[in-house]
């Protein structure tokens, strides 16, 4: 008797692991490695449905599961209810305080330990404890918040997000594992400020490029028109200048009164910037508002 072929794609060693709330609701059902313990399992809820780590209790049954418990040992079909404690406001204040304050991974995994909430804001602004660890560029912090729940994309209440200030602050490690968690490439400031565009304001390079690959929106400007290329023309970086056109950034978008970037080049007198934009094909007769071109500014100096 011939035994039937798995198919193909499936692991056949993976365990289905069904995880209800104390109601019996179903909160998920999650497929493992047979090697996978409880702590496994309340990682991948902590990633998927952003149920953080620390405040969460897996039962089998009246026995509470300890994270080096391994699933595969335990009755099939396996069923573990989820019980989520709440948050120790204690201990979410002093998380805020080591972040600001320490660049001490094991202060914060401590406060994270006893029920802090990783996502808890500052009253006076709401600036979140990933926030201010990207702004200081403590990318351990930043894994440790991630990985116990904290929500990347939470923004303060100007719309600063912790990609923003870690882009702003040139920290390109934290940069490069925020894309990669998942963070919004383009969530902007609430004046419409991406991370690309403060990279290219400022400068930096190695950002800059590494936004253009994650697919960040090289086009995306801000409520007066400022996109990153036209930035970069401002303040006459050429490098990035000559990054973003390689991004296929819109050459001749315009600011709300009709600058180009080819345009405030011409008026910077800045020869390399307007060469290279009028190599791209930028347009070198297209006026703003005021019927000014970038050919009339390049004429007067």
């Amino acid at each position: 008797m011939s035994s039937q072929a798995p198919m193909e794609g499936v692991d056949v060693h993976d365990l289905s692991v069904s995880v209800r709330g104390i109601a019996g609701d179903e909160v998920a059902v999650l497929s493992v490695q047979n090697t996978a313990n409880a702590g496994t399992l309340k990682a991948r809820l902590s990633s998927l449905h952003h149920i953080p780590f620390f405040t969460q209790r897996l039962l089998l049954g009246l026995r509470a599961l300890d994270d080096s418990d391994t699933l595969a040992v335990l009755p099939a079909p396996i069923e573990v209810q989820l019980v989520r404690l709440p948050f120790v406001e204690q201990a979410s204040a002093s998380l805020l305080q080591h972040v600001a304050l320490s660049s001490d991974v094991f202060d914060v995994e401590r406060d994270l330990r006893a029920r802090a909430n990783p996502n808890h804001a500052r009253s006076d602004d709401g600036a979140t404890p990933v926030i201010l660890a990207s702004a200081n560029g403590h990318l351990s912090i930043v894994r440790a918040l991630l990985e116990a729940g904290a929500d990347a994309d939470k923004a303060m209440e100007d719309g600063t997000t912790a990609l923003f200030v870690a882009a702003q602050n040139g920290h390109l490690e934290v940069v490069q594992y925020l894309c990669a968690a998942g963070a919004s490439r383009d969530k902007a400031t609430n004046k419409d400020a991406t991370p690309l565009l403060v990279a290219s304001e400022n400068g930096d390079m190695e950002i800059v490029q590494y936004l253009c690959a994650a697919a960040a929106d090289v086009n995306k400007s801000m409520h007066e028109g400022v996109a990153p290329l036209l930035a970069a023309s401002n303040v006459g970086n050429l490098l990035i200048v000559q990054c973003l056109c390689m991004a296929r950034a819109d050459l001749n978008m315009p600011m709300l009164d009709g600058t180009t970037p080819l345009f405030v080049a011409a008026q910077r007198g800045d020869l390399p910037v307007a060469q290279h934009l009028c190599l791209a094909r930028a347009e070198v007769d297209r006026p703003k508002v005021s019927g000014a071109t970038p050919f009339f500014m390049a004429a007067q100096n």
